[in-house]
């Protein structure tokens, strides 16, 4: 009888700790990464998303507001700074952020005296 008490209570404790995995959304999380692509930098920051909490880690999957920082000299009059919105997965462990992210940039346009030319 002792022996089937001590499993019991043995098992109980495994069933106190057990893991549960939790899928919550959020407007915003306060996560900030950078990234480098194509001549320019941005900076990201996790917006809406949608993301399953495992022990240590979560999984995201959401917007990213983000600031792309690239200096275009062939084109005058284009800013430094430029924003934008993406959208992509991010991986979380503690405080380590992996992102996956997908932009789309249009094709500059520059005005000239014959009409409007889209640049490569």
């Amino acid at each position: 009888m002792r022996c089937f008490l001590w499993v019991i209570i043995w098992f109980w404790g495994f069933a106190g700790n057990a893991q549960e995995i939790m899928t919550d959304n959020a407007l915003q999380e306060g996560i900030v990464t950078c990234g480098y692509i194509s001549n320019g930098a941005y900076l990201n920051f996790t917006g809406p998303n949608i993301h399953v909490v495992f022990r240590y880690s979560k999984i995201m999957f959401g917007m990213l507001p983000s600031l792309r920082f690239r200096n275009d000299r062939e084109i005058p009059g284009h800013s430094f700074i430029t924003p934008g919105l993406g959208f992509g997965i991010s991986y979380c462990y503690k405080k380590l952020v992996i992102q996956l992210p997908f932009y789309y940039h249009p094709k500059p346009i520059q005005k000239t005296e014959d009409g409007v030319r889209v640049l490569d």
